[in-house]
């Protein structure tokens, strides 16, 4: 009996030594791996489009964006960016700030070669110009994307040439601060001009201007233009909205020119919710001057009405006015609902 039970003891401690030992093995091999895991560590990239990392968009997209300079005078440059647009036909777009409408035109490419280029046209009101390299081979354009479904916070990626030529091709990430923001500016026809821009956190400086704004997709959202700079303000770019530029370029790439219809209307006054709140009136857009004889004059629009709709689309906005009439052609017939009186009326205007 005493034997039998020496035999039950001795194997039930052999168990546990076996289990120690085994542990230990585990233990020394865990270490083992998670040594060479440092000493060999792989670096996942965190993807943020549709399986695509940001380095990923960055090779994908910047052999689209050129580096522009302008020569006026024997020692006179300006220096900005632009995007390929179009690689068979070698299109260009960029702001009409960066190239003026005189001077030399240079363009460098990411792989070095500098071409020369040709203006096609300008829309100086939205600060949009493009144009044209005189060699297209081996160039690569930028996918357009859709900036009306952008959101808040959603990736913004900026690429240009920053300060100067030695920056060239800088990449800056940030997110969409706002998808719609309106702004008054100095537009360089002299103009002032209220337009909605997209604002980013993506820094943005001189040089910058006619560069991408690139989304998730490694797809051009819009053309950076304005950098607010002053003391204190910093992470504030804007650009220009894709969608909002496109029927621009298109009508600049056929015809040369930029002929925007004219509704007849002016001194215009944006009616904001707490305006609206206190006047018992919609939000709209408020009409200080009608021209006389104009389009507007004849289709019965008058002072004091607040423009509230075009066609299908809402209006709140003196920029989403313009959104609204740019897209539309000379000739035209819209419907313009206006708030009179305490009731909405709908008239026809001709566009001239």
């Amino acid at each position: 009996m005493k034997d039998y039970l020496k035999m039950i003891l001795a194997g039930i401690i052999g168990a546990l030594v076996a289990i120690v030992l085994y542990t230990g093995i585990i233990s020394i091999t865990d270490i083992n791996k998670i040594n060479e895991e440092t000493t060999n560590p792989q670096v996942n990239e965190v993807l943020v489009g549709e399986n695509i990392s940001i380095p990923e968009i960055i090779e994908k997209t910047s052999p689209s964006v050129v580096q522009i300079s302008r020569n006026s005078g024997i020692s006179s440059s300006a220096l900005g960016s632009g995007v390929i647009i179009d690689a068979t036909l070698g299109y260009v777009v960029t702001n009409f700030h960066v190239v003026g409408s005189e001077g030399e035109l240079t363009v460098t490419l990411l792989d070095g070669r500098v071409i020369k280029a040709t203006r096609v046209g300008a829309d100086p009101d939205l600060d949009i110009s493009i144009i044209k390299l005189e060699d297209t081979l081996n160039l690569t354009s930028m996918e357009l994307g859709n900036s009306d479904i952008i959101k808040t916070g959603q990736l913004a990626i900026a690429i240009g040439s920053p300060l100067s030529a030695a920056l060239a091709n800088s990449v800056t990430v940030g997110v969409i601060s706002s998808v719609s923001r309106e702004i008054t500016y100095r537009a360089p026809s002299g103009n002032n001009v209220v337009i909605n821009v997209i604002q980013t956190d993506a820094a943005i400086n001189p040089g910058n201007s006619g560069g991408a704004l690139i989304n998730s997709l490694g797809q051009l959202i819009g053309i950076n233009s304005i950098k607010v700079s002053q003391t204190g303000v910093e992470g504030l770019g804007f650009a220009i909205p894709i969608n909002e530029a496109k029927p621009i370029i298109e009508e600049i790439i056929k015809t040369g020119t930029v002929t925007h219809p004219y509704l007849g209307v002016s001194k215009l006054t944006n009616i904001t919710q707490e305006m609206s709140d206190y006047y018992k009136v919609p939000k709209g857009v408020l009409i200080g001057e009608v021209a006389p004889n104009s389009n507007s004059s004849e289709a019965g629009v008058k002072v004091n009405d607040i423009i509230v709709q075009i066609n299908q689309t809402k209006i709140e906005t003196i920029a989403e006015l313009r959104t609204a009439i740019n897209k539309l052609n000379l000739g035209d017939e819209l419907r313009i609902k206006v708030y009179r009186n305490t009731s909405t009326i709908t008239l026809f205007v001709v566009l001239k």
